[in-house]
C-alpha cells in the first residue's frame, strides 16, 4: 500500500480513537467491546487508516495485534490528540454547565505550600464557577510556562534578565535567614550581612531552584563566590548534623508574573539574598 502523494493524510478522529483502544488493548475484539462497536467495524477502521497512512499499522497474529513501528509512531500522536479533544470536551462541558472562567496558574514550591492553599480556598468559595488548574514548578519553568502561554498567570522567583517582556507585581516578600550550628562563629549574632557569611560552607537547595540563584547572584554582586558542600531537597536533617551553613527561607521572594502586558521597570527579587 502506498499513500497518495503530495497531499497531506486526513485521519478521521473517530477511527485514530478507535486505533488507541486496538493498540492498548492488544486485539481487534477486546477493542470492539471498549468501543462498543462489532470487531469487523474496528478491523474496516483499522484497514482505512492503513490505506491512508500507505504502510501496515499493525503485526496480525493469532494472539492479538502488536503496533509495527509506524503504528506506534501514530499510537503516539494520536494518544495525546485524543486526550486533547476529551480536555477540550470536558472543559467546553462545564462551562455549558455554568463555568464563567478558567485560570492556568503555574508557581514555584513556596508558593503552592505557604500562600495558595489558603488564599485559593478563600478564592474559590466566593467565585465557585471560576475554574483554577494550578501546577508547581521551579521559577524558570514558570516564567517560560507564561511566555510561551501555556499558563496565564505565575507565582515564582526568577532569575535576574530572564522576563522578556512579562509583566511583574510583587506578590510576597519573605527574608531568608542563615542556619548554623550552637557552636558556629555566627551562632551569636543577632544581625549579620549575607557578605560574613561566604567564607562557610553551604547546605543548599537543588541547582535551579530560587534560593541558590538568588545567593550565587548576591555572592557574585560581591565579588565571591557562594561555596555549596551538600544539595538537599529539605533542610531539615541537616540542621541538626552541623554540617554547614544553610540559607533558607523565614519566608520567601515570589513576585507573581503575568504574559498580559509589558515588562515591568523593576524586580522584587533584587538583592534580597543579600540581605541579613
Amino acid at each position: 500500500m502506498r499513500a497518495n502523494e503530495g497531499r497531506p493524510l486526513r485521519f478521521d478522529i473517530e477511527s485514530l480513537r478507535i486505533f488507541v483502544a486496538v493498540i492498548e488493548e492488544g486485539s481487534i475484539a477486546a477493542a470492539a467491546g471498549r468501543t462498543h462497536l462489532v470487531a469487523s467495524a474496528v478491523s474496516k477502521r483499522v484497514s482505512d487508516l492503513e490505506t491512508e497512512a500507505g504502510t501496515p499499522l499493525l503485526y496480525r497474529h493469532s494472539r492479538g495485534v502488536q503496533a509495527t513501528p509506524a503504528g506506534e509512531a501514530l499510537y503516539h500522536h494520536a494518544k495525546r490528540l485524543v486526550e486533547h479533544l476529551q480536555q477540550i470536551s470536558d472543559e467546553l462541558s462545564e462551562y455549558s454547565q455554568g463555568l464563567r472562567g478558567h485560570a492556568r496558574i503555574y508557581v514555584n514550591f513556596t508558593a503552592m505550600v505557604l500562600y495558595l492553599p489558603a488564599a485559593l480556598h478563600s478564592f474559590l468559595r466566593v467565585n465557585p464557577q471560576v475554574r483554577v488548574d494550578m501546577v508547581e514548578k521551579t521559577s524558570d519553568e514558570v516564567v517560560h510556562a507564561i511566555a510561551s502561554g501555556v499558563a496565564d498567570l505565575g507565582i515564582c522567583a526568577p532569575a535576574p534578565n530572564t522576563l522578556g517582556d512579562l509583566q511583574v507585581r510583587p506578590y510576597r516578600v519573605d527574608k531568608l535567614v542563615l542556619l548554623v550550628p550552637r557552636e558556629h562563629r555566627l551562632a551569636r549574632s543577632t544581625h549579620i550581612g549575607f557578605d560574613a557569611a561566604l567564607d562557610e560552607d553551604f547546605v543548599s537547595m537543588p541547582h535551579g531552584t530560587s534560593i541558590p540563584k538568588l545567593c550565587r547572584a548576591a555572592a557574585e554582586r560581591s565579588g565571591r563566590r557562594l561555596r555549596v558542600r551538600i544539595e538537599v531537597t529539605s533542610f531539615a536533617i541537616w540542621w541538626a548534623r552541623g554540617s554547614a551553613s544553610a540559607c533558607c527561607r523565614k519566608a520567601v521572594c515570589c513576585p507573581m508574573w503575568s504574559r498580559r502586558g509589558s515588562r515591568s521597570s523593576n524586580s522584587t527579587t533584587r538583592g534580597r539574598c543579600g540581605r541579613s
